[in-house]
């Protein structure tokens, strides 16, 4: 679904938007106010926007599933467009991005605003908002790559969707601080929490992702054309 439809679908019906995206914030803070339980430490807005960061992350990381062979959406429909798939898949992306990313970093916005924190944990989302919901969208490219070649992943984006949200949850500084160089979540949440990062390894993993992501498709697409698979879903 493209941005503008998404825009004119919530317009269409005020109450469930409001009641929708309500949910949604209180939700996130009473996650926040467990892990903060959890790790004995941290601020309602930092572990808040950690959350809506690992939402982003998973919603990214199915993303490319989705847009390949959705509920409404056949495989050989998708390859009826008239674009190729990487430029059509990417076009998504930026305007699920634009949607996603504002949003939740206005959520935290109000919170801070709500609670007098200033805009501090805001901005570290923005910051990194971006970045992260595109390396995780290579990642779900590497999942399509897979889909299209074994049809059957199983219920691995889900189980991958549970790993991020319990990162969040309970992961601590120090094993955050481990894995931020090889992912860029980690990465993510280590700056939502600390104010630390290192940029070029956080850069340098995003890229790498990305990379990755696109050449895994492009294989398992190849493989898919090539052995006639397409219609096989």
């Amino acid at each position: 679904m493209t941005l503008r439809n998404r825009i004119l679908e919530e317009s269409r019906y005020p109450f469930q938007f409001i009641t929708n995206y309500v949910s949604f914030f209180l939700m996130g803070i009473l996650l926040a106010l467990g892990s903060i339980a959890i790790q004995g430490g941290g601020t309602v807005e930092a572990n808040t926007a950690s959350f809506f960061l690992a939402f982003m992350a998973g919603g990214a990381l199915n993303l490319p599933m989705d847009t390949l062979a959705g509920n409404k959406t056949r495989l050989e429909e998708f390859y009826l467009k008239p674009l190729p798939s990487i430029p059509y898949l990417l076009a998504i992306a930026v305007g699920r991005s634009i949607e996603t990313v504002p949003t939740l970093v206005f959520f935290v916005l109000a919170l801070g605003l709500i609670r007098g924190s200033g805009l501090g944990s805001a901005l570290d989302l923005a910051l990194t908002g971006f970045p992260v919901f595109f390396s995780m969208w290579g990642l779900g490219l590497v999942l399509a790559g897979m889909r299209l070649v074994f049809h059957k992943i199983g219920s691995l984006p889900q189980i991958l969707w549970l790993i991020l949200l319990g990162t969040a949850l309970a992961a601590s500084t120090p094993t955050l601080g481990s894995l931020a160089p090889f992912s860029p979540f980690a990465g993510g949440l280590l700056y939502l929490r600390t104010g630390q990062i290192d940029l070029l390894a956080f850069i340098a993993s995003c890229l790498f992702s990305l990379l990755v992501g696109v050449l895994v498709f492009l294989w398992g697409e190849r493989k898919m054309l090539k052995r006639g698979l397409i219609g096989q879903e």
